[in-house]
């Protein structure tokens, strides 16, 4: 791990030679993730919530957190564009975003408007 708290980037001679799906690329994020606590850590009870305090890990996404609130991971949000097969990143978002996985940080209806509701008979 290095100084700043970030995880060692993983080696990278068993990742795909193609492109790999998000599914792939969560699920090593999370080994990656996990390896790098069990390093840290001496005791399996030490992996809960207050582990992820202040960690931030080298994934295929970037850098990424763990929320020790709901165990979810904040990560950078990119918009991109399909050409000729690849992605072009257009948007990106200058800091990783909390996640929210429950939908509680925010009221739908400040967002969306108070839906219109009739009765109908």
């Amino acid at each position: 791990m290095a100084a700043d708290g970030t995880a060692s980037a993983p080696a990278r001679d068993d990742a795909p030679e193609e492109a790999a799906s998000s599914f792939y690329i969560a699920a090593y994020s999370a080994v990656i993730v996990l390896a790098d606590l069990l390093e840290a850590t001496s005791e399996a009870a030490e992996l809960a919530g207050p582990a992820f305090t202040g960690r931030h890990f080298a994934t295929p996404y970037g850098r990424i957190a763990i929320d020790p609130a709901n165990q979810h991971a904040s990560l950078p949000v990119k918009i991109a564009r399909a050409r000729a097969g690849r992605f072009e990143v257009v948007e990106e978002s200058p800091a990783l975003v909390a996640p929210d996985p429950y939908l509680s940080r925010y009221d739908p209806a400040c967002i969306f408007g108070r839906p219109i509701l009739r009765a109908v008979s």
